[in-house]
């Protein structure tokens, strides 16, 4: 009977540490899943950015992640994205843009000194970022 005991108090112990770490792992997934996906945003306007005049580029972001959805606001030097109550800030490079509008909808334009426009469309998969 002791064993029993023991062996139920060992075993519901277990399953407590163990819900502790899953609880704390999650917001570190994502975290890390936002990153990656807003560094790959970013890296996506610089590219097209420094390709210049004419260039285009089809960027596709994920419908989801983790399963949830997920928020991205383009900013003037910035990318804003949430997931859940995990946000995080993505610079580009330092072209000093200006937004045409507020941008909270597409197409979105940015320019700057050293680009003239460029364009942020929406195409229902797809965000196609082009400089004119």
């Amino acid at each position: 009977m002791i064993y029993f005991a023991v062996f139920v108090a060992l075993a519901i112990g277990a399953f407590i540490v163990l819900s502790i770490i899953r609880e704390d792992e999650y917001p570190r997934a994502q975290y890390a899943l936002l990153n990656e996906v807003g560094n790959s945003v970013v890296g996506a306007i610089n590219f097209v950015a420094r390709s210049g005049k004419g260039f285009t580029y089809n960027y596709t972001f994920q419908k989801t992640l983790l399963g949830r959805n997920y928020s991205v606001v383009f900013r003037e030097s910035y990318v804003d994205m949430g997931l859940d109550d995990v946000s995080q800030r993505f610079d580009y490079l330092p072209y000093n843009y200006k937004m045409e509008g507020k941008c909270r909808s597409f197409p979105c334009s940015l320019s700057s000194d050293q680009i003239k426009k460029l364009i942020l469309k929406n195409n229902g998969t797809h965000v196609i970022i082009r400089v004119e």
